[in-house]
Protein backbone atom coordinates (compact mmCIF):
# COMPACT_ATOMS: atom_id res chain seq x y z
CA UNK A 1 0.00 0.00 0.00
CA UNK A 2 1.51 3.62 -0.70
CA UNK A 3 0.94 6.38 1.73
CA UNK A 4 0.01 9.79 -0.16
CA UNK A 5 1.02 12.85 1.08
CA UNK A 6 -1.48 16.05 0.42
CA UNK A 7 -2.75 19.22 1.12
CA UNK A 8 -5.35 19.65 3.48
CA UNK A 9 -8.22 22.54 3.81
CA UNK A 10 -5.97 24.26 6.57
CA UNK A 11 -3.11 24.41 4.10
CA UNK A 12 -5.33 25.51 1.74
CA UNK A 13 -6.99 28.18 2.97
CA UNK A 14 -3.39 29.31 4.53
CA UNK A 15 -2.05 29.29 0.85
CA UNK A 16 -5.15 31.02 -0.46
CA UNK A 17 -4.48 33.92 1.88
CA UNK A 18 -1.14 34.25 1.49
CA UNK A 19 -1.54 34.45 -2.44
CA UNK A 20 -4.45 37.29 -1.68
CA UNK A 21 -2.13 38.95 0.24
CA UNK A 22 0.76 39.23 -2.27
CA UNK A 23 -1.98 40.29 -4.79
CA UNK A 24 -3.07 42.90 -2.54
CA UNK A 25 0.39 44.43 -2.29
CA UNK A 26 1.08 43.78 -6.11
CA UNK A 27 -2.28 45.66 -6.67
CA UNK A 28 -4.01 43.08 -8.85
CA UNK A 29 -7.53 40.96 -7.98
CA UNK A 30 -7.56 37.35 -8.81
CA UNK A 31 -9.14 34.17 -8.00
CA UNK A 32 -6.61 31.39 -6.46
CA UNK A 33 -7.38 27.96 -6.01
CA UNK A 34 -5.96 24.91 -4.67
CA UNK A 35 -6.11 21.09 -5.46
CA UNK A 36 -4.81 18.13 -3.85
CA UNK A 37 -2.70 15.90 -5.19
CA UNK A 38 -5.21 14.25 -7.37
CA UNK A 39 -6.11 17.45 -9.03
CA UNK A 40 -9.23 18.03 -6.70
CA UNK A 41 -10.33 21.44 -5.44
CA UNK A 42 -9.62 21.73 -2.01
CA UNK A 43 -10.68 25.14 -1.56
CA UNK A 44 -10.73 28.51 -3.87
CA UNK A 45 -10.86 32.60 -3.12
CA UNK A 46 -11.86 34.69 -5.31
CA UNK A 47 -10.88 38.50 -4.52
CA UNK A 48 -13.68 41.91 -4.24
CA UNK A 49 -13.11 43.03 -8.20
CA UNK A 50 -11.81 39.95 -9.23
CA UNK A 51 -13.73 38.95 -12.74
CA UNK A 52 -15.63 35.78 -12.47
CA UNK A 53 -14.20 34.39 -15.60
CA UNK A 54 -11.23 34.01 -13.87
CA UNK A 55 -12.59 30.98 -12.06
CA UNK A 56 -12.21 28.45 -14.40
CA UNK A 57 -8.78 29.35 -14.92
CA UNK A 58 -7.54 29.61 -11.96
CA UNK A 59 -9.55 26.04 -11.40
CA UNK A 60 -7.53 24.58 -14.97
CA UNK A 61 -4.15 26.08 -13.87
CA UNK A 62 -4.50 24.33 -10.58
CA UNK A 63 -5.62 21.19 -12.66
CA UNK A 64 -2.70 21.50 -14.98
CA UNK A 65 -0.13 22.11 -12.70
CA UNK A 66 -0.94 18.86 -10.11
CA UNK A 67 -1.25 16.09 -13.24
CA UNK A 68 1.93 17.12 -14.86
CA UNK A 69 3.47 17.77 -11.40
CA UNK A 70 5.24 21.62 -12.77
CA UNK A 71 4.80 25.02 -13.15
CA UNK A 72 2.42 25.62 -16.35
CA UNK A 73 4.31 28.11 -17.69
CA UNK A 74 6.99 25.59 -18.04
CA UNK A 75 4.76 22.88 -20.02
CA UNK A 76 5.83 23.02 -23.87
CA UNK A 77 3.16 24.50 -26.16
CA UNK A 78 2.95 22.21 -29.01
CA UNK A 79 2.02 23.45 -32.53
CA UNK A 80 -1.61 22.10 -33.04
CA UNK A 81 -2.28 22.64 -29.36
CA UNK A 82 -3.54 18.88 -29.17
CA UNK A 83 -2.85 18.79 -25.50
CA UNK A 84 -4.91 21.94 -24.45
CA UNK A 85 -7.87 19.62 -25.98
CA UNK A 86 -7.56 16.86 -24.00
CA UNK A 87 -8.92 16.28 -20.08
CA UNK A 88 -11.82 17.84 -21.58
CA UNK A 89 -10.36 20.85 -22.46
CA UNK A 90 -8.76 21.62 -19.07
CA UNK A 91 -5.29 21.51 -19.50
CA UNK A 92 -3.78 25.25 -19.26
CA UNK A 93 -0.61 26.26 -20.22
CA UNK A 94 -0.58 29.87 -19.13
CA UNK A 95 1.59 31.04 -15.89
CA UNK A 96 0.40 31.06 -12.98
CA UNK A 97 -0.45 27.09 -11.97
CA UNK A 98 2.53 25.41 -9.62
CA UNK A 99 2.71 22.87 -7.89
CA UNK A 100 3.39 22.44 -4.17
CA UNK A 101 6.16 20.45 -3.38
CA UNK A 102 7.43 18.57 0.28
CA UNK A 103 10.37 16.06 0.26
CA UNK A 104 10.61 16.18 -3.30
CA UNK A 105 6.93 15.12 -3.09
CA UNK A 106 4.04 16.69 -5.01
CA UNK A 107 1.43 17.05 -2.48
CA UNK A 108 -0.99 19.32 -4.62
CA UNK A 109 -0.93 22.21 -6.48
CA UNK A 110 -2.07 25.99 -6.76
CA UNK A 111 -3.70 27.88 -10.19
CA UNK A 112 -4.27 31.97 -10.06
CA UNK A 113 -5.95 33.93 -12.52
CA UNK A 114 -6.99 37.65 -12.96
CA UNK A 115 -3.98 39.42 -14.11
CA UNK A 116 -1.19 39.19 -16.50
CA UNK A 117 0.24 35.92 -16.46
CA UNK A 118 3.24 36.80 -15.01
CA UNK A 119 1.55 38.64 -12.29
CA UNK A 120 -0.50 35.66 -11.91
CA UNK A 121 2.90 33.26 -11.63
CA UNK A 122 4.50 36.12 -9.57
CA UNK A 123 1.50 35.69 -7.22
CA UNK A 124 1.41 32.18 -7.04
CA UNK A 125 5.42 31.75 -6.54
CA UNK A 126 5.40 34.43 -3.55
CA UNK A 127 2.26 32.01 -2.18
CA UNK A 128 3.98 28.62 -2.23
CA UNK A 129 6.97 29.82 -1.29
CA UNK A 130 5.21 31.62 1.88
CA UNK A 131 3.53 28.39 2.87
CA UNK A 132 6.19 26.19 2.52
CA UNK A 133 8.59 28.45 5.15
CA UNK A 134 5.40 27.47 7.33
CA UNK A 135 4.52 24.17 6.81
CA UNK A 136 3.67 21.56 8.84
CA UNK A 137 3.60 18.63 6.46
Amino acid sequence: MRNLRTLSLEDGVEICNLAIDAAKAMGIKVVVVVVDVGGWEICNMRMDGAKFTSISIAQDKAFTSAGHMTQTGKLPTPGNRSIENSNGGRFCLVQGGREVRVGGQVVGAVGISGAKPSEDDECVRLAVEGWRKGSKL
